[in-house]
């Protein structure tokens, strides 16, 4: 049933607050993630535009990462948060060996 009884027990509620935080924290990491692709296919360093990608990588698939658990998918999310690590960590190395 959508609607929900507050434990409170004055009003009901649509949805809980943690969902509606689930959605709002998806939202803000997917995104912006094809603003930045579109961004850093324009620079010219390719250093830099190959660490926002990496970056945007690992937004996106962060993103979807809670995605999954909000759908109450955790064997999926399990993967992804493996994936948004190992990308995490190519970027890291990545800045460390090429740029820095």
């Amino acid at each position: 049933m959508l609607i929900r009884r507050n434990p409170c027990g004055k009003w009901p509620t649509l949805v809980d607050i943690f969902t509606v935080y689930g959605i709002i924290n998806v939202l803000s990491v997917i995104v912006p993630g094809p603003i930045i692709i579109y961004l850093a296919n324009r620079v010219k360093i390719p250093a830099i535009r190959n660490l926002s990608i990496l970056l945007v990588g690992f937004s996106v698939v962060h993103g979807l990462y809670h995605l999954s658990f909000l759908a109450s998918l955790p064997v999926i999310g399990n993967i992804l948060d493996l994936v948004s690590v190992t990308l995490l960590i190519l970027f890291g190395l990545y800045y460390r060996w090429v740029v820095g």
